[in-house]
């Protein structure tokens, strides 16, 4: 795992603080709510948003995702603040995504936007996410790595959780400050390998997840090329 640190010197103070009832609450409505204004994925995320608004069909289906995120989200968040149990969440979670009919990439965009509008203080479009941000996002993703981990399984698979990941960051512009250090904290957890790492760079066609993202993927060649050197 490489390295993350930043100043508290750049932290934004107590401003701002809410107790935990309306943090919660008021990130479950974020998380409701802040979809309207997204912007729509790239033509390189498969399934996203294809023919948003263009027509009464494409409407149609933009509400469908709109509604399995909604859904999703609130179960998350209510598993997470009422601290319940794990594995009863993930399968909650998988049934939300068969009645849906909803494709990995929806699903996993919806987990993580569960997961990152519940980090403390929540990232900021623009600037570099707080120290506390990271270790609160750790913490989610250490106790809730079920739901994650659950379609993940194939190299093909972490790689639409990955196109997952890029919708979400499309939707909500300031979660991209997150990107790398969440693509770290997969790969420590044995939830993304390399291959599906290295090949998800090469296939998706948003440069700015990809700038976002240049420091884990050097991370990995750099740690390839050296496990090559010590074999040689």
């Amino acid at each position: 795992e490489f390295q993350w640190a930043k100043d508290d010197d750049d932290d934004d103070g107590d401003e701002d603080e809410e107790d935990e009832e309306d943090y919660f609450s008021g990130n479950a409505m974020r998380a409701s709510t802040m979809v309207g204004g997204a912007r729509s994925p790239s033509n390189g995320d498969r399934g996203s948003f294809e023919n948003s608004g263009s027509d009464s069909k494409g409407k149609q289906d933009v509400e469908a995702k709109l509604r399995f995120e909604k859904e999703m989200v609130e179960t998350l968040h209510r598993g997470m603040k009422n601290n319940l149990d794990v594995d009863a969440i993930v399968l909650e979670a998988g049934s939300l995504k068969l009645t849906h009919h909803a494709i990995l990439q929806e699903y996993y965009a919806a987990v993580f936007h569960a997961f990152f509008s519940l980090t403390e203080p929540p990232p900021k479009e623009g600037k570099k996410a707080e120290t506390r941000t990271l270790l609160s996002l750790k913490k989610l993703l250490q106790s809730w790595k079920p739901v994650v981990a659950k379609f993940a399984k194939s190299t093909d698979d972490q790689k639409l959780m990955l196109e997952g990941l890029t919708v979400c960051c499309e939707r909500y512009s300031a979660y991209l400050e997150l990107v790398s250090f969440t693509l770290d904290q997969l790969y420590e957890h044995e939830i993304l390998e390399e291959d599906a790492a290295l090949d998800w760079e090469d296939e998706t066609q948003n440069k700015e997840i990809l700038k976002r993202a240049e420091e884990f993927l050097t991370f990995l060649k750099e740690a390839s090329e050296e496990e090559d050197d010590d074999e040689d």
